[in-house]
């Protein structure tokens, strides 16, 4: 992985659907917001959202139903910055399961892990929760669902599988 300043780096949304869904045929459709995605992917699939695509009022919804997922930033304290130097997906890791070794001059800086939050909501009821509570959908020019039938499906899936379980339990 290429060093990145710490301010300037942006989760690989691929990378994380993936690790928690499964590689290989994975399909990307796009949404509505910059920094919300949507994947398919061999095993499951659902949104990765980095929390700078929401508002603090949307989060502040979004906590009440789910929490934030982490993956961990291998950061390096230099003179010049702190620097991303790699990434573990670990934590999330469901179908990939490798562990990473990083190499790096300890001479530069110290390095320690730093966590990384975004949210996630799969494909099978949890993208109610942010479709209902945010504006974010997918962009399916090949849908022949109407707006009012979307909406319903939305509320439906919502308060039958989201609303009564209200907080998710912490990862």
């Amino acid at each position: 992985m290429k060093k990145i300043l710490l301010e300037k780096y942006k989760i690989n949304p691929r990378a994380v659907a993936e690790a928690m869904w499964g590689t290989g045929g994975t399909n990307a459709v796009r949404t509505n917001r910059k920094g919300a995605y949507y994947y398919s992917c061999s095993a499951h699939g659902g949104y990765v959202v980095s929390p700078n695509a929401l508002t603090e009022e949307e989060k502040a919804l979004l906590n009440e139903y789910t929490k934030p997922l982490k993956i961990q930033a291998l950061v390096q304290h230099r003179t010049d910055g702190d620097y991303v130097i790699g990434v573990s997906l670990t934590a999330i890791q469901r179908y990939v399961g490798r562990n990473r070794n990083f190499r790096y001059s300890p001479y530069k800086g110290l390095v320690e892990w730093q966590d990384i939050e975004f949210y996630a909501f799969e494909e099978d009821c949890d993208w109610a929760i942010l479709e209902k509570l945010t504006d974010i959908k997918t962009l399916d020019k090949h849908s022949t669902c109407t707006p009012e039938k979307r909406k319903e499906i939305v509320d439906s899936t919502f308060e039958k599988w989201a609303k009564p379980r209200c907080v998710a339990p912490e990862v």
